[in-house]
């Protein structure tokens, strides 16, 4: 009877699938090319049936491809183990900040839960700790300084729409003509943050700059283009705008 039960506990270990559960060990099979090609195509799968944005799909697949990359046989016996030395070798050896360490640990463990379902335990849900600095923070007069600073027309409404709406580089960038609304004085943000619309007010000082960009310089299809017709600006563009504002300023 003893035998049986023995036989029995075999089989069933024999049969149970090693990439689910709370099996620590990786199957080799995932450390060859043709493996993590798969674990990533899994990954990318499971990422856009959840229609996360093309943001958090570059990111997740940056982190879980340089994990997995990083995965050696020995290592990958004990992946919580390895979740940690990966951790530590990003600080180390790749001089990351804790908060961007931080995020590829949350990517990381998307990818055992979703694509290898393993069901995280203590280990996966260590931080790093990470430090508090100061936001730096504009007086009045030098957030009128830094709008002003721009020579170039459009420039400066990129500023001023960007401060007076609240609106991020995202969503600057993505503003359509149609997205404004002169006579109620409301901008109309399309698929924002979290996919979601809403309305921001618009100042009416700003309603004169704005209608006459309307009317001399505002692109085919977006409200700011660049040297291509019908194609948006970048968030870097408008970032260097901003730099080059407070340089001036």
């Amino acid at each position: 009877k003893a035998q049986t039960v023995s036989e029995q506990q075999n089989k069933s270990s024999e049969t149970e699938d090693p990439e689910k559960g709370h099996n620590r060990c990786l199957p080799e099979r995932y450390l060859s090319y043709d493996g993590r090609k798969k674990l990533l195509q899994k990954l990318v799968l499971e990422i856009n049936s959840r229609n996360f944005s093309k943001k958090t799909l570059s990111n997740y697949y940056c982190a879980v491809s340089r994990f997995i990359e990083w995965l050696t046989p020995n290592s990958s016996k004990d992946w919580y183990r390895a979740f940690k030395e990966h951790s530590v070798w990003l600080r180390d050896e790749k001089k990351l900040s804790a908060n961007t360490i931080n995020t590829y640990a949350a990517s990381i463990v998307f990818f055992m839960k979703e694509v290898l379902e393993v069901e995280p335990g203590e280990d996966l849900f260590i931080r790093m700790k990470t430090g508090r600095s100061l936001p730096r923070v504009h007086s009045l007069q030098n957030i009128t300084t830094i709008i002003t600073a721009p020579t170039n027309k459009k420039h400066r409404l990129i500023l001023m729409l960007t401060y007076g709406c609240g609106l991020r580089l995202g969503e600057v960038c993505m503003l359509k003509p149609e997205d404004i609304d002169l006579e109620r004085n409301v901008v109309w943000v399309r698929k924002g943050k979290g996919k979601k619309d809403r309305i921001v007010m618009l100042d009416e000082s700003l309603s004169p700059f704005v209608a006459s960009w309307l009317t001399e310089g505002c692109g085919k299809r977006y409200l700011f283009e660049g040297y291509s017709s019908g194609k948006h600006l970048s968030k870097r563009t408008i970032e260097k705008v901003y730099t080059h504002a407070c340089d001036k300023a």
